[in-house]
């Protein structure tokens, strides 16, 4: 199996299978990465991006601890004010 790829002065170039198997196979993996992707939360990890300055991705992920440890949303509410006063 060949498929043609076209060259930048227009000359055909024909493509390999390893080429064309491999491209699929990363079509693949990008979706099955999207899929399973989980994303990492923890307060120590909001309180990092607050000090490096990424204050709306700290703002985001206390909003989903609030959600995680209800105890505690109380207190991640009154942080999440504190940071959108900065912001």
């Amino acid at each position: 199996l060949f498929l043609l790829e076209q060259d930048k002065d227009a000359a055909i170039t024909p493509l390999t299978e390893k080429k064309v198997k491999s491209k699929a196979k990363k079509k693949k993996k990008k979706k099955k990465n999207k899929k399973n992707r989980q994303e990492v939360v923890s307060e120590p990890l909001a309180e990092l991006l607050v000090k490096q300055g990424y204050i709306q991705e700290a703002v985001v992920m206390y909003e989903r601890l609030s959600l995680i440890i209800p105890e505690k949303s109380s207190f991640f509410a009154a942080t999440i004010e504190k940071l959108s006063k900065k912001f």
